[in-house]
């Protein structure tokens, strides 16, 4: 995975609770070898139910990723599929044009595009930005963490009816987004080995949480990963966002990592126009495609 996907690597720990935590998703989970060498891997895994589309991931050995070994993996893996999947869905990064070329070819389309981008925290400079404390204080906005919060099922169902209810909802995905059920989100969100509780950024005013940033521990102890990040559509424009992104910044630095990296929609422009100020550097886009069968 590492080195098919270097820009978003993940830990052996994340891969194994991925792996787990969705066993019973899994349509195609295969192995390419030759010579005793692992070369690729051809997995797809439904989302609920096979009327929606299957998640298709082909990985290769980059230096041993040919055009005919990149039809012969899609080739085997859209064999393996179930009856009854009526469409597929697969994301490359758009420098990755072997991978695109096939998609092409194999009647694909384009669905949505998203940037990942890194901020280099050792240069970042808050203070043009910190009147957003002075902002969401006035407005009676306090900050704080998951991590301050009491570890039990009230803390766990506010955050799960606040991400489904009104942060995922806002969220401009391509399509219908589907919501886990809580116990599949504890499962999954709340279990994920990434998750860091001391990094988990939330916005109150009174007891209604209005949102939060989400930062991930990453493979690289110098990098963590943006997760999340969402205010309520009512108490937006309040420097809410802006905040819970500099408390970022601030653990981060204090964490001693060197950079922060997210991801966002392409057309997410509000989130954009966020992380642009703060002087997010863009990476090459990663395109969803999607064919139906």
């Amino acid at each position: 995975h590492n080195r098919v996907h270097p820009d978003a690597p993940v830990t052996e720990a994340l891969l194994r609770h991925l792996l787990a935590s969705t066993q019973g998703d899994d349509l195609v989970s295969e192995l390419w070898e030759e010579g005793g060498r692992l070369v690729g891997a051809a997995l797809a895994h439904r989302d609920s139910t096979l009327a929606r589309p299957v998640r298709l991931e082909l990985w290769l050995e980059p230096s041993l990723a040919t055009p005919e070994r990149r039809r012969a993996l899609y080739a085997h893996a859209l064999a393996r599929l179930p009856a009854g999947v009526r469409a597929l869905k697969t994301r490359f990064r758009e420098t990755e044009t072997g991978w695109l070329e096939l998609l092409a070819r194999e009647g694909f389309c384009e669905l949505e595009r998203q940037w990942g981008s890194v901020l280099d925290v050792t240069r970042f400079d808050e203070t043009p930005f910190v009147s957003a404390f002075e902002r969401a204080s006035a407005a009676g906005v306090r900050f704080t963490t998951v991590a301050e919060l009491p570890d039990d099922e009230a803390t766990r169902r506010l955050l799960y009816d606040t991400i489904t209810g009104f942060l995922l909802p806002d969220v401009p995905f391509a399509e219908p987004l589907h919501i886990w059920p809580f116990t599949t989100w504890l499962e999954r969100g709340w279990r994920d080995p990434q998750k860091n509780p001391e990094s988990w950024f939330l916005a109150f005013r009174g007891e209604d949480l209005l949102g939060m940033s989400e930062l991930r521990l990453a493979l690289d102890p110098k990098r963590l990963e943006t997760g999340l990040t969402g205010v309520r559509r009512s108490a937006r424009r309040q420097g809410i966002a802006l905040g819970l992104k500099l408390l970022g910044v601030r653990y981060a630095r204090a964490r001693g990592a060197a950079t922060i990296g997210t991801t966002n929609h392409s057309v997410n422009r509000p989130m954009l126009a966020i992380n642009e100020r703060l002087g997010f550097v863009k990476l090459p886009a990663v395109i969803s495609f999607k064919k139906e069968l």
